[in-house]
C-alpha cells in the first residue's frame, strides 16, 4: 500500500515538474516577446515617423481642448480676474489723483466690487444665483445674434 502512494505521488510530483516546465517556458517566451515589442516600439519613437505620430497626437489633443468648453471657460475666467483687477486698479489709480470725486469712480464698472465691500458682495451672490440658471451657451448665443 506504502509503495503504492508513493509511485501516485512520484507520478504526479513529475507530472506537476512538466507543467511548471510548460509555465516557466511559456514565461520565457513571453518574457522575449514583450522585450522585443519594447525594442521596437522605442526604435518607432525614435524614427522620425514616430515623432510626427507623437507630435501630431499632442496637437489633437490641444486642439480638441482649446475647442472644448472647459478651455472656453477657463480663459473666460482668466480674462474676467484680469478685467476686474483693471477696474480695481483704475479706480485706485483715479483716487489717488483727488481729481475725479468718488461717485464718478463707483460709477466705473459697478458690477466690479471693491476688495471686502461685503454688501456688494452679497448682491453680486443673489445675481449669480439669478443667472446661474440661464444656460451660458444659448446667451452666448443670443449675444452674437444680437437678441438681447
Amino acid at each position: 500500500m506504502k509503495s503504492l502512494s508513493c509511485e501516485t505521488l512520484r507520478a504526479e510530483l513529475e507530472e506537476k515538474s512538466k507543467s511548471y516546465d510548460a509555465l516557466r517556458q511559456e514565461l520565457q517566451q513571453l518574457e522575449e516577446k514583450y522585450s522585443l515589442e519594447l525594442t521596437t516600439g522605442e526604435h518607432f519613437l525614435d524614427s522620425a515617423e514616430g515623432k510626427t505620430l507623437l507630435t501630431s497626437t499632442g496637437e489633437k489633443a490641444v486642439e480638441g481642448y482649446r475647442a472644448s468648453s472647459a478651455f472656453r471657460d477657463e480663459v473666460l475666467q482668466q480674462a474676467l480676474i484680469i478685467h476686474d483687477q483693471a477696474v480695481i486698479d483704475c479706480r485706485r489709480q483715479l483716487r489717488e489723483t483727488k481729481l475725479v470725486s468718488e461717485d464718478i469712480v463707483r460709477m466705473i464698472e459697478p458690477s466690479v466690487s471693491e476688495p471686502g465691500d461685503k454688501n456688494h458682495e452679497e448682491l453680486l451672490g443673489t445675481l449669480d444665483e439669478i443667472l446661474g440658471d440661464i444656460d451660458d451657451d444659448e446667451m452666448i448665443e443670443a449675444l452674437r445674434q444680437n437678441l438681447i
